[in-house]
């Protein structure tokens, strides 16, 4: 009768806990205990099934060079947390399995002989590519709405993206808000008319905020006609996010976030892994899946030509869709890297659920204005200083207020409708105006080179298609 191991003498969790929910007890023939206990010959099947799927052989090389990779007895050992005893009894188990008598003749190794040597392999998703390219070309050219294809392909990419054990100090599920390092966010908004600008000097609340659904157009990470919040870490990210043309003036300010808010960070998907273990029949498939969510993430972020929109644009608005609404991951936005910026600069979207702003407090008797005053500073030079007054009313002046535009009052009347709470307050301290007088690009230089070649008639390149 071969060999017993209990339990308590498996260090791999998962497969310790698999033998004491399915076996019977035993006696251990190593720690001498009477529990839960599988024979040598039945967990060799299961080291093998786990190898099978997560490990290749890497063939021995000469002594001079490295090998890579570990010994079949000591791979064994290290991947279920076994005594080395019991090791190279499972190792010699599995080796009597696969002997090939060709392969001694020839002084070959053979899977799990002793002079094998065993490496994890990296866990492909090309049938996830293959998928994503379907749901694409569907999205883009056949079904907009509700895609079957999408909702299933996005439920299985993302499903048990709470479960993901960090592997380095970044998270990929991130507390924005009071106390944390994202305490507020910077937005932009660009204004060629003066006019435009002094309006929304003296509703910043409102102008500088989303803008009302009716007015919402598509971008990035929204459909048209839903509201979002789009910020930056910084205000510089924020004025380079809006590509302001030149001449142009553009009023950017600080955004206090009021409460806590969960981002998913797309940049720290790199530097995370599922947890799981290779003996679970499932966990190969957990790696694929989030393999692909590593290259998705770095999908979102890629510049896209203003041409190329419309379409490319209706992926990553399709999975911010997903994500807005899926009540598991309870999302409230996410972070991503600045296109225009670099990578070391972050933007935040708040899904619509999240990106509402607090409504400034205005008594109705104080009149709000803003003008522009220019200032000559020798040899031509001069710059504008903007000046927001709060001017206290009589009641005789009540109805000479011009300010309170109906156009303001509608945009304000539909957020005091909005039942929405807010997660953002403007702080209208931090107001700038920003004049675009020149724009610098970071190249890179490509020789055209200039050739000439010949070739006689009836080659076959000139052969026609």
């Amino acid at each position: 009768m071969g060999k017993t191991i209990c339990a308590n003498c498996i260090g791999e969790t998962y497969l310790s806990e698999h033998i004491s929910k399915t076996c019977q007890v035993g006696e251990c023939d190593f720690c001498l205990g009477t529990t839960k206990a599988i024979s040598l010959e039945n967990l060799s099947i299961l080291v093998d099934e786990a190898f099978d799927r997560h490990y290749q052989m890497v063939f021995p090389q000469p002594p001079h060079f490295d090998q890579p990779g570990e010994e079949a007895k000591s791979a064994i050992m290290d991947a279920a947390g076994l005594p080395e005893i019991a090791a190279e009894g499972i190792r010699t188990i599995l080796e009597d399995l696969y002997y090939d008598q060709d392969s001694v003749l020839v002084d070959e190794a053979f899977p799990y002989s002793a002079d094998m040597y065993y490496s994890e392999i990296s866990i492909d998703f090309e049938h996830l590519e293959w998928e994503w390219n379907q749901f694409a070309q569907s999205l883009k050219y056949e079904t907009r709405f509700f895609n079957s294809i999408g909702y299933d392909l996005l439920s299985n990419i993302f499903n048990g993206l709470n479960e993901i054990e960090s592997i380095s100090p970044n998270v990929p599920i991130f507390t924005a808000g009071p106390g944390t390092e994202i305490e507020a966010l910077y937005r932009a908004r660009v204004f060629q008319s003066e006019d435009q600008l002094k309006a929304a000097l003296v509703y910043p609340d409102i102008e500088l905020g989303p803008p009302p659904r009716h007015l919402a157009s598509a971008g990035r990470m929204n459909a048209n006609g839903i509201s979002v919040f789009y910020g930056a870490e910084g205000k510089e990210s924020a004025v380079s996010e809006v590509r302001p043309p030149v001449g142009s003036e553009v009023m950017v300010a600080r955004f206090t976030l009021l409460r806590p808010l969960r981002l998913l960070d797309l940049a720290a998907l790199p530097q995370v892994s599922p947890k799981g273990s290779i003996f679970d029949p499932t966990f190969k498939n957990k790696l694929s899946n989030f393999n692909f969510l590593k290259k998705l993430g770095q999908m979102m972020a890629v510049p896209v030509l203003p041409d190329h929109q419309s379409h490319e644009f209706l992926v990553t608005q399709a999975i911010c869709d997903f994500l807005a609404s899926n009540s598991k991951l309870n999302l409230d936005g996410i972070i991503y890297p600045s296109v225009q910026s670099g990578e070391n600069e972050k933007n935040v979207i708040l899904f619509h659920k999240s990106a509402k702003v607090e409504l400034l407090e205005i008594p109705e008797d104080i009149e709000v204005s803003a003008e522009c005053r220019d200032y000559a500073h020798g040899e031509g030079l001069s710059w504008n200083n903007y000046v927001i007054t709060e001017t206290k009313m009589v009641n005789e002046q009540q109805s000479e207020k011009t300010q309170r535009t109906y156009q303001h009052f509608q945009k304000r009347l539909e957020s005091i409708l909005d039942l929405r709470n807010p997660s953002l307050s403007i702080d209208p301290g931090s107001i700038e105006v920003h004049e675009i007088r020149s724009v610098t690009y970071p190249r890179e230089v490509n020789v055209v080179q200039r050739q000439q070649s010949s070739r006689e008639l009836g080659d076959e390149a000139d052969m026609p298609f």
